[in-house]
């Protein structure tokens, strides 16, 4: 009678396996890799037609022996983990570079652009070129030039990208003007403002070139978070000027032409209904003195009307023009004798109040007046340059004329200013 060892584990029933899946499964191979490795390695199959069949611990004995020879990249595990790996690899390079990229787009971001020469370089915050653009003519290093050599820097169009704007102040002003160029964030041209075309008053024609002045960068009247551009042009040798209005993408909103050079453009909410308007500064030919002009930026046309037929300051085939009021700053006793005209040359806007430059004595440029103005215009004080006070010195033998500019006759111009409201 046979006895049986109550501490021997009964073993297990070999594991059948009916199919190539199951198979491949087993060594780790895919299905047609296990083919192959039944006719060129004699993998432990059995076949009935086309059924197969093995068992699992032929299988693993066969491995043991013979897979530690097949070449690695026929593992379909191996390379299984090597794929992973390689693309646990690239996710990684790939953040990298992107954050390369972003932190390089950042520090390189343009921040302020400056001419030397005939080059204007855009710099970023830091102070590392970002682009620069050449030009033909080297800038006029002239001082006593009004014209301001900073470029401005901001978004126009927003669309998060900086651009450019900036005059080119260049040698041959009296030859071929100057511009107003619009740069993108990579220094291309995006447009550009100029005057081309020739005015007339009644005895001869006004042709290019122009020269722009000033201009200055306000919120799109539209609401649509963009900024608008106002500039204004003089001609190169004599009266005719003319105020420039555009939009971000440089397209032409308003055209105002005068005779008698404006100067200087700001842009200021006067009336509080989330508008700019455009204050322009300079001098009007026909009434022989300093004017501000200010316009709703949404109409911006015409030209001021004639003060009578005959007059041979208008400018003609214009329509009327549109100001919404017009500021006429008196003239001293000192300039109706010695000058002929007064003049604006510079707005400032200080908080709540306006302050403007007009000059009194053209000699040096700095015998001027300083004109506080608040948001309705009217002139709150009025204080003579040092200029201008040593002007009036050196006529302190006429007697009368230095009573008129002592403090009280410079306190009775604040009372002569002008306000015409259209």
């Amino acid at each position: 009678m046979a006895t049986t060892n109550r501490h021997e584990e009964p073993s297990t029933p070999p594991r059948h396996l009916s199919s190539w899946k199951e198979i491949a499964a087993v060594l780790g191979i895919s299905v047609r890799t296990a083919q192959i490795y039944e006719k060129s390695r004699g993998l432990p199959v059995q076949r009935d037609g086309k059924r197969v069949a093995a068992l699992e611990s032929d299988l693993l004995e066969w491995r043991s022996r013979r897979l530690a020879e097949i070449h690695w990249w026929t593992n379909v595990v191996i390379l299984q983990r090597i794929a992973a790996a390689l693309a646990l690899g690239i996710l990684s390079l790939a953040g990298m570079l992107l954050w390369t990229t972003r932190s390089a787009w950042q520090t390189q971001r343009v921040a302020y652009a400056t001419w030397h020469g005939n080059t204007i370089t855009a710099y970023s915050a830091e102070g590392s070129p970002v682009w620069h653009r050449v030009f033909p003519y080297p800038i006029n290093e002239d001082v006593d030039l009004r014209t301001p050599r900073v470029a401005w820097v901001g978004d126009l169009d927003h669309d998060g990208e900086p651009e450019t704007l900036s005059i080119y102040p260049h040698v041959q002003r009296e030859s071929k003007g100057w511009e107003l160029y619009c740069f993108s964030s990579t220094g291309a041209n995006r447009w550009k403002l100029s005057i081309s075309q020739a005015v007339q008053n009644s005895t001869r024609e006004f042709s290019p070139p122009y020269v722009v002045r000033s201009f200055v960068t306000f919120p799109s009247p539209e609401h649509d978070s963009t900024l608008w551009t106002a500039a204004v042009f003089v001609h190169h040798t004599l009266s005719p000027s003319v105020l420039l209005v555009v939009d971000s993408s440089g397209r032409q909103r308003g055209e105002y032409w005068q005779f008698g050079h404006m100067n200087v453009v700001r842009a200021l909410d006067l009336d509080g209904d989330g508008i700019d308007e455009i204050l322009a500064g300079g001098i009007r030919e026909s009434d022989h003195q300093a004017v501000l002009l200010v316009f709703d930026p949404r109409n911006v046309h015409g030209s001021p009307p004639p003060e009578s037929p005959a007059s041979q300051v208008q400018l003609r085939g214009m329509f009327p023009g549109t100001e919404k009021a017009v500021v006429y700053f008196p003239r001293t006793i000192l300039n109706r004798k010695r000058e002929p005209f007064n003049f604006i040359e510079t707005i400032d806007l200080i908080g709540d109040s306006i302050q403007v430059t007009v000059h009194e004595t053209l000699e040096g440029q700095k015998g001027y007046l300083l004109y506080t103005l608040d948001r309705q215009l009217q002139a709150v004080d009025v204080a003579p340059s040092a200029a201008f006070n040593s002007a009036v010195m050196r006529l302190h033998a006429e007697q009368d004329l230095a009573r008129d500019l002592g403090p009280e006759g410079i306190n009775t111009l604040r009372k002569q200013l002008r306000i015409d409201r259209r």
